[in-house]
């Protein structure tokens, strides 16, 4: 798992050192950066769809509190665009853009978008306050990174956290790209400006290094704080596709199709990364959860999934019409062939994922049952069999 997210961190890192050197050597037409941040776009917004928001649901099993952190991580990003501007993409264009975008440019839409400024470098913007705007910004790519390769099932090299690395990857070196720009038209010397960028492309690997170390200080809470962080990181993922990349990309007229199709396609990208991908771990077993004629309630049947991820085991259960129970709670239980020994755990409500407590081996009590527990008190099994199967090891 480190491995991994060294490996990805690195990578980042010569990425962004990368984009900061860009102007050193060769100048970037205004339309390939058009068409490397529509794909940046597509790429973060399928990211945040397809496998940050999803994930987060999945680990901390309710919707409604990952939406709302999705909705603070968006509002954060927001207004940490609005305090320090700092995307800054195209500082250095060509002549042939400059004549096309400067009739767009007049007082009536000045005020729709920052690329509205003249570009000769008379910026309302100091290189300091970009930096740190962009610095923050990657520390929070960092974590993302750090807690979606956390998150997923550590098999090697494997898929886990490549759509948020990629869109990482793609959009750091326009990041680096901005500060030694705008260092540049400020009258900056080529030594200071790869000092910085070289500053810069270290946020992203510390980002994530804090999380990776830090989160292991909180064994007991280590799935709520991953799930918070994958859900706020959906919402800045969201913020940077939705208010800030496309909106730059939307107010040219020009090559309309050629940055549609870099759009779909980094959407395309994200997609086929989460199709490739199970977050919820490798599958152990399974079982089919039928009545038997001891049962209570005769048309009930479900379906229970052994996954292990992280080291830990879980239930996953996929469950019919069970029925609804006034006088009754319904409960999951694990025992072993004779029914010496069980192990409850946990009610039946709208979760469907239960751990295995730890230093439980599930060989060892391959029989799954859901019981109807009386609203007594008693936690002991009562013996009322609402569904049961066995788990093949």
């Amino acid at each position: 798992m480190y491995t991994l997210l060294i490996f990805y961190c690195v990578i980042i890192a010569i990425a962004s050192l990368f984009g900061g050197s860009v102007p050193q050597f060769f100048k970037l037409t205004h339309q390939r950066i058009q068409l490397i941040l529509s794909l940046v776009s597509g790429v973060m917004l399928g990211v945040a769809f397809f496998h940050l928001i999803p994930h987060a649901i999945y680990v901390l099993e309710s919707v409604e509190l990952t939406l709302g952190v999705a909705l603070g991580g968006l509002l954060f990003m927001f207004f940490m665009v609005r305090m320090f501007h700092f995307h800054q993409h195209d500082l250095a264009v060509d002549a042939e853009h400059d004549h096309k975008h400067k009739h767009l440019c007049d007082d009536e839409h000045d005020h729709h978008h920052v690329h509205c400024q003249s570009h000769d470098g008379a910026l309302d913007l100091s290189w300091a306050g970009l930096c740190f705007g962009l610095a923050v910004h990657t520390i929070i790519d960092g974590i993302a990174l750090a807690a979606t390769v956390q998150a997923s099932s550590p098999a090697g090299w494997s898929l886990a956290g490549l759509g948020v690395f990629l869109a990482i990857v793609l959009h750091k070196p326009l990041d680096a790209l901005s500060i030694t720009s705008l260092m540049s038209v400020r009258g900056w010397d080529v030594n200071k400006q790869m000092t910085v960028s070289l500053m810069f492309s270290l946020m992203c690997p510390l980002g994530a290094i804090l999380f990776a170390f830090g989160i292991d200080q909180f064994v007991e809470y280590r799935n709520l704080v991953l799930g918070l962080a994958l859900a706020f990181s959906a919402g800045i993922f969201l913020c940077i596709s939705l208010g800030d990349l496309l909106p730059e990309v939307h107010f040219h007229s020009h090559d309309r199709i050629k940055l549609s199709a870099m759009l779909f396609l980094g959407v395309a990208i994200a997609f086929l990364i989460e199709s490739m991908h199970d977050h919820r771990g490798e599958s152990v077993s399974s079982a089919r959860l039928e009545h038997n004629g001891t049962t209570m309630i005769s048309n009930a049947t479900g379906k229970v999934e052994l996954r292990k991820r992280n080291g830990k085991y879980s239930f996953e259960l996929d469950l019919g019409s069970l029925p609804t129970l006034s006088d009754a709670s319904l409960e999951l239980w694990i025992s072993d062939l004779e029914a010496k020994s069980m192990y409850s755990l946990g009610r039946i409500g709208s979760n469907r994922l239960f751990e295995l407590p730890e230093g439980v081996e599930p060989s060892e009590f391959p029989v799954v049952e859901i019981s109807a527990e009386p609203l007594d008190g008693n936690p002991t099994y009562n013996g009322q069999s609402v569904l049961s199967g066995r788990l093949e090891f």
